[in-house]
């Protein structure tokens, strides 16, 4: 992931895997129905959690850095408080 969608630490990438949102969107959108429970056992930045949360799936992920970690609830709660277009 390039550009704005990447989470940084001042200059530095907070997750060097991260995923972009569109991709595993797609991968969820395809592989479950609304209301299903996705589980995210390396949850990184909560990618997976986000794009669960958009297509309307529960979730659940768990992560062991706790810089990750961090970062991670940083962006979810982002997330959470951003308006949306219907």
């Amino acid at each position: 992931v390039n550009g704005m969608e990447r989470v940084k630490n001042g200059s530095k990438a907070v997750h060097l895997n991260q995923k972009p949102l569109n991709i595993i969107k797609m991968l969820i959108e395809i592989s479950s129905d609304e209301g299903d429970l996705i589980w995210e056992p390396f949850g990184g930045l909560c990618t997976g959690a986000i794009a669960s949360h958009e297509l309307k799936r529960s979730y659940v992920a768990a992560e062991i850095n706790k810089e990750t970690y961090d970062a991670a609830l940083k962006r979810f709660k982002k997330h959470l408080s951003a308006p949306r277009l219907l």
